[in-house]
């Protein structure tokens, strides 16, 4: 993947909060919501989001794009998300198939 370059962009999330961020018990579901509602309201736009994952591939001077998006995220930031044991490298990874797929089916 060392000739693709990728971008990051965290939208918001238009999905009810209640009943898609946890699944625990009503206790443990009720306060992750109330964090999260409270992380937007102090401007965390990763506490509830959607994020899509683009590649970008120069090839015969053309420029391939590829995309994965992940939606109903909740994260601290960018580099929580970023984290190793997340999702972030598995939405790279099917973005760029994404823009191999384009290369090889030109």
């Amino acid at each position: 993947m060392s000739d693709a370059t990728f971008y990051i962009i965290c939208e918001p999330e238009y999905a009810r909060i209640e009943g898609n961020c946890s699944a625990i018990d009503p206790e443990t579901d009720r306060e992750t919501e109330n964090y999260i509602r409270a992380e937007l309201e102090a401007g965390n736009e990763w506490a509830w989001c959607i994020v899509t994952v683009f590649c970008e591939i120069e090839h015969n001077d053309e420029t391939f794009e590829g995309l994965a998006s992940l939606g109903a995220c909740s994260y601290l930031s960018e580099v929580d998300f970023k984290d190793p044991d997340g999702y972030y490298q598995s939405l790279c990874a099917e973005a760029f198939e994404r823009c191999v797929s384009q290369i090889e089916n030109t």
